[in-house]
């Protein structure tokens, strides 16, 4: 891959999950979410050549087999940023949340902030 001297400083961060089991809605998570790894989001060609700057919020579950599901767009920039952002959600690693003593879903709202430097 091609590095480009203009690297974009990107942030995720994840806002406070509400607790989605996989089977039974009215449980709560006793061990959230625990986050072992955010990756840091390319900019789209696209984005960078018309220098779009800003965030982009995701509707995400973290599934209680260790993936990210994607499943909307809540705020989007544009550009191709949007399906970076997706695949950098993608790519979060995690543990799951636990309630019961089992693994369970979780929704959560997570923000891709792309920045140029």
């Amino acid at each position: 891959q091609v590095t480009d001297p203009v690297r974009s400083a990107s942030f995720i961060t994840i806002q406070a999950p509400a607790p989605r089991p996989a089977r039974t809605a009215s449980q709560h998570a006793d061990r959230p979410v625990e986050v072992m790894f955010k990756p840091v989001p390319d900019y789209s060609e696209e984005g960078r050549a018309q220098k779009i700057e800003g965030e982009v919020a995701l509707e995400v579950e973290f599934t209680a087999d260790g993936s990210v599901r994607v499943v909307r767009i809540l705020r989007g920039l544009g550009y191709g940023l949007d399906e970076m952002a997706s695949r950098a959600a993608s790519q979060i690693r995690f543990k799951p949340a636990i309630s019961g003593g089992v693994a369970v879903d979780v929704r959560a709202t997570i923000n891709i902030v792309f920045r140029l430097t």
